[in-house]
This record gives C-alpha cells, sequence and structure tokens, in this order.
C-alpha cells in the first residue's frame, strides 16, 4: 500500500492537495538520522511505527515505510493519506527540503532493521548481507532459526531456506500440471524435506549485519 506526495499534478488523484509548493530550505543535503527522529516521532503520536527510511541521491525524494503499533492491522489508502498531511505540515515547521514524498507499507519483503525484528520474524527466510566476511562470505538466504539476545547472534538455518526454494518452485511448476501431477510434486517436496540433513547452521553477529529483508513465501 503506497501514498505519493510531490509537486506534480500528476500524483493529486492519490492524496488531497495539501501543498503544492516545495518546501525550500537554505541546507543543499537532510540530515538522514534527524529526519528519522522526526518521522520515527510524528509516527508514533499517530499510532504507527518507522520501518524504513530511504532518501534519493539529493535527498529530493523521502520514502517512508511505516507499520500499525499493534503491528497486526494492515496499513491502507487513508493510513497513507493522513500520514502524508501530517508529515508535509511538519516537514514545512521544521524546514526541511524535498519534492517529493512516499508513503507505503513495508511489503512482504520488509527490511529488518533491529535485534526485536529478528526475534519478531523467527521462523521466517530472510536474506541478509554481512559487513565482513562470515564463514569466507558475505550474503546468505537462511530461515531464522533462533535468536541469541545476550549475545547478539543471529542463528541462520540454510537448508530450511533450500527446501522452501524448492517448494515454491514446485508451486509454480503445479499450477500447470494436472491434480495426478500436482500430489506427485507435493509428495517429492515432503521427500525433499526428509531427505535434507536439517544442520547446515550459520550464527550472525547482528552488529555485523548490513542490510537485511525477509524473503517473501505466498501461502495457497
Amino acid at each position: 500500500m503506497q501514498q505519493t506526495n510531490s509537486n506534480s499534478n500528476s500524483d493529486s488523484d492519490l492524496i488531497p492537495n495539501i501543498n503544492s509548493n516545495t518546501i525550500s530550505n537554505s541546507n543543499n543535503k537532510i540530515d538522514q538520522q534527524h529526519l528519522s527522529q522526526i518521522i520515527t516521532t510524528a509516527l508514533n503520536g499517530l499510532g504507527f511505527n518507522l520501518v524504513d527510511l530511504e532518501l534519493s541521491a539529493r535527498g529530493k525524494l523521502i520514502r517512508v515505510f511505516m507499520e500499525n503499533a499493534d503491528l497486526v492491522s494492515e496499513i491502507n489508502t487513508q493510513h497513507c493519506a493522513d500520514v502524508s498531511n501530517h508529515l508535509v505540515r511538519l516537514f514545512e515547521v521544521e524546514n526541511i527540503d524535498f519534492e517529493r514524498l512516499e508513503i507505503s507499507s513495508p511489503g512482504l519483503d520488509r527490511v529488518l532493521k533491529s535485534l526485536a525484528d529478528f526475534v519478531r520474524f523467527v521462523g521466517k527466510d530472510v536474506q541478509l548481507k554481512t559487513r565482513i566476511p562470515v564463514e569466507n562470505q558475505r550474503n546468505f538466504r537462511g530461515n531464522i532459526k533462533n535468536v541469541d539476545s545476550e549475545k547478539n547472534l543471529i542463528i541462520l538455518d540454510l537448508d530450511a531456506t533450500k527446501i522452501n526454494d524448492e517448494k515454491e518452485k514446485g508451486k509454480e511448476k503445479g499450477k500447470d500440471r494436472n491434480k495426478n501431477k500436482n500430489k506427485n510434486a507435493k509428495k517429492n517436496n515432503q521427500n525433499l524435506v526428509e531427505d535434507i540433513d536439517n544442520k547446515n547452521y550459520v550464527e550472525i553477529n547482528f552488529n555485523n549485519i548490513d542490510k537485511a529483508r525477509l524473503i517473501p513465501r505466498i501461502e495457497f
């Protein structure tokens, strides 16, 4: 779910026309940390959490990804419109220079920013990149098996994600097959789960994670 505010007329049908003028500032660059603090406080007051914040190379495009504070309710169009209205007025007060503001939900491939995010999504598949190599590699795809909060460790089950990848492939192939072939595909996937020795784990320190995203899995 995404809402956009900009100075172009093409976006006027997405949200109410709250401010057609670009907010100007003598500064050429937005302080992202300061902006993140401003947006976090504003969203919390409206009943939302800031999931991620992106700025364009020139800082003129601001993308805000948010979720409901209850972590259950979905973000809808009205939520995005309300937040967009509020932030534009706030940016004017704070004298923040921007040309375009986009508000949206984090999506199925949401980023994981905090240790609490990893705890929340234990059992889900994730792809991540480390700052320094772990076991001679920096890019990983794995299932979040466990989180050791005291040691700041993320335990990934690499084999479980391979199994889930094969399941997804089986589902895609099954769409164009008859019922008997679909049954065989499910049987093959089950055999795969039973045959793979599910002990290929890796421990990654949370502070060593450069970026991380969930791997979307659509249940049928």
